[in-house]
């Protein structure tokens, strides 16, 4: 199978540029490894939302300090953030910066409809094949978008430290959906677990319930009737 993204890194002076994925139809780049960040605590901000912002960006992330998750679907940006126990979802500004974060822009996407995924490893599965089917390489990062219903999602909004590396930090805000529309935007690739991905997932995906305002991290996920999933359309 050919490689459909090539990485150019550059570097400028003692500064690394991100790395770049990219063909003649889609650029993916990112900012800090999920290690980076979680792991190791180096949660600074490394790039302004605003800096890498296009008309028609998908992305996902967590701010500096991990204080919250950045979720941007066609160019629109959701910061969800915790206040006193409660979710805040805000557009960004120009002060807002990611320590962790994953952008997407491709020129054109190819809609694919398939039966409810059973759970999260059912959509990984899907997503696979569908890559799989159309050329795709997934040991590098393949960007993709989701729109359907799903009878139960749980999300998580990170709280200023994960729990894993920091369990006596504040916890994230736990949120519940069920039986509502989503979208969801994620990165499909394989064998890189601690930098795009946890451990145990191929897929790191964040969501946007428009009827009740949530968003953040997907943690578990079960949909309800045909689901629409958009990967990059070969050029």
């Amino acid at each position: 199978m050919m490689t459909r993204f090539l990485l150019l890194l550059f570097l400028f002076g003692s500064c690394a540029k991100p790395p770049v994925w990219e063909d003649s139809n889609t650029t993916v780049r990112s900012w800090g490894s999920m290690r980076e960040a979680l792991k190791l605590g180096q949660s600074h901000g490394r790039v302004g939302i605003d800096d890498v912002l296009e008309p028609h960006t998908y992305g996902l992330g967590a701010l500096a300090n991990l204080e919250g998750e950045i979720t941007i679907i066609d160019g629109k940006v959701h910061i969800a953030e915790v206040s006193s126990g409660e979710l805040i979802v805000r557009p960004h500004t120009s002060e807002d910066e990611a320590t962790l974060l994953v952008t997407a822009d491709a020129e054109m996407w190819e809609l694919f409809s398939v039966s409810a995924p059973s759970d999260y490893s059912q959509l990984e599965k899907d997503i696979a094949k569908l890559c799989e089917e159309q050329g795709l390489d997934v040991s590098q990062p393949i960007p993709f978008w989701v729109k359907g219903t799903v009878s139960e999602m749980h999300l998580h909004v990170i709280n200023g430290a994960c729990p894993i590396a920091t369990p006596e930090g504040p916890e994230p805000l736990r949120l519940q959906e069920k039986v509502a529309l989503v979208n969801l935007f994620g990165i499909y690739v394989e064998g890189a677990a601690g930098i795009f991905t946890h451990h145990d997932r191929n897929i790191h995906m964040h969501a946007i319930a428009p009827a009740s305002g949530n968003s953040g991290h997907v943690d578990a996920i079960t949909f309800h009737g045909v689901t629409s999933i958009w990967i990059p359309a070969l050029p």
